[in-house]
């Protein structure tokens, strides 16, 4: 099963809905975009169920399924998101059960080693006229060298795992030719340095130990690191970081 590079710890959890959080908006105006009522819709990659909720948000007369690989995560999901059905699976495995009208998934591409191969099976699940509505990070870059140190790090480490950072420059490219682009658009991010900090450091003590025993990073320089990111938890400086987020809506023919 497809493992997802930043784990399922309670703390991975905690920056997943800061993440939603920062996000909230630019996924509220995605979704708002999409021309059709669906009545299935998958949400893969569910996470906790944050995404879930905002599906059933945007249409609440569809059946929402999440998927996750993660046990831990999908247990969680169910019991914040009662309106939706939860399912433990693979997303890069076809999915199982009647066709969607929607798929969706948000920084899901950039944890699997196939893209092409995601995106194939992902299409292969959408009814005639359905929607594949994707989010992933286009560019995150930054002249500061605790940020840029971060970067550096995280690209390595899920590089080793066989993706890419990221995946938002790539998904056009991969698309399958039966799918027509409806949306495509990379939108920059306004972030505080405390707002990126707050997701950096929760993930950095997520997966650090295990990027130190992979050698790519010494354990005193990682605890340092850590230890940066998390003092500057409430820096409201702005244009720190440049940051763009890439948007897609394509319809099945």
């Amino acid at each position: 099963m497809t493992n997802y590079t930043f784990g399922d710890t309670d703390l991975a959890a905690e920056r997943l809905q800061i993440l939603d959080g920062l996000y909230a908006p630019t996924a509220d105006a995605l979704l708002a975009l999409v021309d059709a009522a669906p009545h299935r819709v998958a949400d893969l990659g569910c996470g906790t169920g944050a995404t879930t909720a905002r599906l059933v948000s945007h249409f609440p007369s569809a059946a929402i399924f999440g998927i996750d690989a993660s046990p831990a995560f999908v247990a969680a999901a169910a019991v914040a998101v009662p309106q939706a059905a939860f399912a433990v699976a693979d997303v890069t495995d076809p999915l199982t059960g009647p066709l969607f009208d929607l798929v969706y998934s948000r920084f899901l591409l950039a944890h699997l080693p196939d893209i092409r191969h995601a995106l194939a099976v992902w299409c292969n699940a959408l009814s005639p006229g359905g929607a594949l509505v994707l989010e992933e990070t286009g560019l995150i870059a930054s002249d500061d060298p605790d940020f840029a140190a971060y970067e550096e790090l995280v690209r390595t480490r899920v590089g080793r795992a066989g993706a890419v950072m990221y995946a938002g420059p790539l998904i056009r490219i991969n698309l399958p030719p039966e799918l027509d682009v409806i949306v495509d658009r990379a939108i920059p991010v306004d972030l505080t340095a405390g707002e990126a900090a707050a997701m950096f450091w929760r993930n950095l003590a997520t997966w650090g130990p295990n990027a130190v025993a992979d050698g790519l990073i010494a354990a005193s320089e990682c605890e340092g690191l850590l230890a940066r990111l998390r003092s500057r938890d409430t820096d409201t400086t702005r244009g720190v970081l440049t940051w763009t987020h890439h948007q897609v809506i394509a319809r099945l023919r």
